[in-house]
């Protein structure tokens, strides 16, 4: 099937707006997105409205603009939810999770990490799973949790292996070598350090 012409320069503007975005060019970026977002409109795609509305939201996250992040937030979920697309809906509280986390309200970062851990499990999404128990091993840590914290690593570990994420399962050790030295444990984080490295070296 032929893609119209307004879902192609969709597709175009968003390649585009992630481009500029991931050099680091909030303001080109900002102008594909709306021009991928008038197109998305237009080809009457509300699952890539949503999609842009949380592009948007990404970039005003970066620059500072948490009202107008929030108010893509809730464009993006509000239609999400009419849709009834869990995936979408997950997407979107990952950009809330790290705006919770940059203010430092962990019990937000957790109650949302825990209901996407939730969705991801029921739909058997291993990558995800592996990446949201690290998500709350890493908050875990910052509240000085640690036992916790080598809990959830080990759990993220486990997906990580179970799915062949070579670099996955080295960021783990990482983290884990870090805790131990929290905890000062040092042969502990020397030996998951070298562990790591020698992942980095087979990559």
């Amino acid at each position: 099937k032929t893609l119209s012409s307004d879902k192609k320069l969709f597709y175009t503007y968003l390649i585009l707006g992630n481009i500029y975005k991931n050099e680091g060019d909030y303001n080109k970026a900002l102008n594909y997105y709306f021009k991928s977002l008038e197109y998305s409109k237009s080809s009457d795609s509300q699952v890539d409205v949503a999609l842009n509305y949380d592009n948007l939201a990404r970039i005003y996250l970066n620059i500072g603009e948490i009202g107008l992040m929030f108010e893509c937030i809730n464009k993006s979920l509000s239609i999400n939810n009419e849709l009834e697309n869990e995936s979408g809906i997950n997407r979107t509280k990952q950009i809330l999770i790290t705006h919770y986390r940059n203010i430092g309200n962990y019990s937000e970062v957790l109650r949302i990490a825990f209901n996407s851990l939730k969705y991801f499990i029921s739909i058997n999404d291993s990558l995800q799973i592996a990446n949201t128990y690290n998500s709350i091993g890493v908050t875990y840590k910052t509240l000085e949790n640690y036992e916790k914290s080598l809990t959830y690593y080990n759990l993220s570990d486990e997906y990580f292996k179970r799915i062949g994420d070579k670099r996955g399962e080295s960021r783990i050790l990482n983290n884990k070598g870090t805790v131990f030295l929290n905890l000062k444990k040092y042969q502990d984080a020397l030996d998951n350090f070298q562990k790591s490295l020698e992942i980095e070296k087979e990559i």
